[in-house]
């Protein structure tokens, strides 16, 4: 994971948002899915594909079917 965005999840777990727009990422980073008290999660304009992970989307209460890019 990059500095900057260890930066950004550092500070998410104090403040309950986690502003990763524009940063380029194409997978979701795992420490997203520690942040237990995330409130807020703003992930556009990135090269994100596909959400579907099982940690993450049972950490941001997601389905079974996870939750699509873009959507």
């Amino acid at each position: 994971m990059g500095n900057t965005v260890s930066r950004h999840v550092a500070a998410a777990a104090k403040t309950g948002v986690l502003a990763l727009q524009h940063t380029g990422l194409d997978t979701v980073p795992p420490a997203v899915a520690t942040l237990t008290a995330l409130r807020t999660l703003d992930l556009t304009d990135n090269k994100l594909r596909d959400l579907y992970d099982p940690p993450l989307t049972k950490a941001v209460g997601g389905g079974k079917e996870g939750r699509r890019a873009g959507c």
